[in-house]
């Protein structure tokens, strides 16, 4: 093996150890319960926005709606990332991306209902023209 070059079988092996480790942990097995690695739920949530709508253009709403789920940051507990992106330099087919993570069912589902989501869910529903949404488990 060359001096510049990591040992893949030696970092394979980490991968397996800690993937095995998760899968235990995750189904109450060797690790036991006390051991049980946190749930991480993803909302990830996609809009086409109109190109005129509630008086402004698209470019405008977007920033506006953007600096609004921004501001939505710990907003409940147990909202551990939000992350709303107008993408541009990359090929996209939406226009406005949400990504958030949340430790549990119950943190998303508090989120959800929060007044402050409320309306700017409200506002969403005014400028866009499709979404799309996907929620899953880590």
């Amino acid at each position: 093996m060359s001096a510049g070059r990591p040992n893949r079988s030696r970092r394979r092996a980490g991968f397996a150890n800690w993937a095995e480790r998760r899968r235990s942990a995750r189904s109450g097995g060797v690790l036991g319960r006390a051991a049980r690695l946190p749930e991480v739920i993803k909302h990830i949530v996609m809009w086409r926005f109109a190109d005129q709508a509630e008086g402004a253009d698209k470019a405008t709403n977007l920033r506006i709606v953007r600096d609004r789920l921004a501001a939505l940051d710990g907003l409940v507990p147990g909202l551990l990332k939000l992350e709303p992106v107008i993408p541009d330099a990359l090929e996209h087919d939406y226009d406005l991306v949400l990504y958030s993570e949340f430790d549990s069912v119950e943190a998303l589902r508090a989120y959800a209902v929060h007044p402050d989501h409320q309306a700017v869910a409200g506002l969403i529903a005014k400028v866009r023209t499709e979404r799309a949404c996907v929620d899953y488990e880590v």
